[in-house]
């Protein structure tokens, strides 16, 4: 529906099946989060859809795809299967998490497989990981700012506001995402509100701060 830099997309090729209502189209590749011109670009081609991460497949076929492009993660879930047989499920999983490498699904699977199709779902839909995102599910007043707490706002649009814990006052502010607890404070524009991931990760570098993540 429009041109968001918050989701990786996916391009189309050709339709290689189609029903009543429904079409498949070959997944020629899957795209990271783009910048807001190439955005544009994709929207504008008719070729990408937003990749809202919902993947559907065999327990067969998902195996096979572990064990070709994953074989680390096909090695572990091969010995939780043996635990969970005898019982031990619980205390295998707890050992095995803390090796697990950080991965998702997307980088471990889906831009290796071959036999990928993908369908355009016409169903309202928003990543709630993101805080512009909060902008379309609650309500805003005449200068497009949503509250949620307390807040009071002058001369000032287009903000999102989390504060449920004391006041928070906004002056000639415009386009702000600013959430305000009793442990921390961030201002972010919402053209950078990508950018919050960064901070996160500045912030555990720093021993100080760890404690507040």
């Amino acid at each position: 529906t429009h041109p968001s830099t918050a989701f990786g997309y996916i391009e189309t090729g050709d339709c290689i099946s189609k029903g009543d209502s429904v079409r498949f189209y070959e997944a020629k590749r899957f795209v990271e989060k783009p910048d807001l011109p190439t955005a544009k670009k994709y929207l504008n081609s008719g070729r990408f859809l937003w990749n809202s991460g919902m993947f559907f497949w065999s327990v067969e076929t998902f195996w096979k795809a572990l064990f070709t492009h994953c074989h680390h993660l096909y090695d572990m879930a091969r010995r939780l299967e043996e635990n969970a047989e005898r019982g031990r499920l619980e205390n295998a999983l707890a050992a095995e998490y803390k090796k697990i490498s950080k991965i998702s699904i997307d980088y471990a699977l889906m831009e290796k497989a071959a036999n990928i199709s993908v369908t355009p779902g016409e169903f309202p839909w928003d990543d709630l990981g993101s805080w512009p995102a909060l902008g379309d599910h609650f309500p805003s007043d005449k200068e497009g700012n949503v509250h949620i707490g307390i807040c009071e706002t002058l001369a000032s649009s287009g903000n999102i506001v989390v504060s449920r814990e004391k006041l928070t006052a906004l002056v000639g502010a415009r386009d702000l995402i600013v959430v305000n607890t009793p442990q921390a404070t961030l201002v972010c524009h919402k053209d950078h509100a990508q950018d919050v991931r960064n901070m996160v990760r500045m912030l555990s570098s720093r021993k100080r701060y760890r404690h507040l993540l």
